[in-house]
């Protein structure tokens, strides 16, 4: 499991910089760049209001990865010690990045 820290505070899963779910997915199957990489799980909040309440910060998370081209995948799970996910004030999961992709 990775340390994931997310920046994404328009989606429905963040908390205190933290996402709720217990796993992601990072997209981006044929990414050169961070720029080419986006949260799958990324699902946009609407109003200040609502939250996911079902859901707890979880620092330790499964973060499965379509990203062919990361050092960090292995077997589509990555492997990376921490994970920054980033795309604040994202509308859409393409306004999202895996921070911490680094080409093979």
């Amino acid at each position: 499991m990775s340390c994931l820290k997310c920046g994404v505070t328009s989606c429905v899963h963040n908390s205190e910089h933290c996402c709720c779910k217990n796993e992601i997915i990072v997209e981006g199957a044929e990414a050169t760049t961070v720029e080419g990489t986006c949260c799958g799980s990324f699902d946009e909040r609407r109003g200040e209001s609502f939250r996911n309440q079902f859901e707890s910060p979880n620092e330790q998370a499964k973060i499965s990865c379509e990203v062919a081209n990361c050092i960090y995948n292995r077997n589509r799970v990555c492997q990376a010690e921490r994970v920054d996910i980033t795309g604040n004030g994202a509308a859409s999961a393409v306004q999202t990045e895996c921070a911490t992709f680094r080409m093979k």
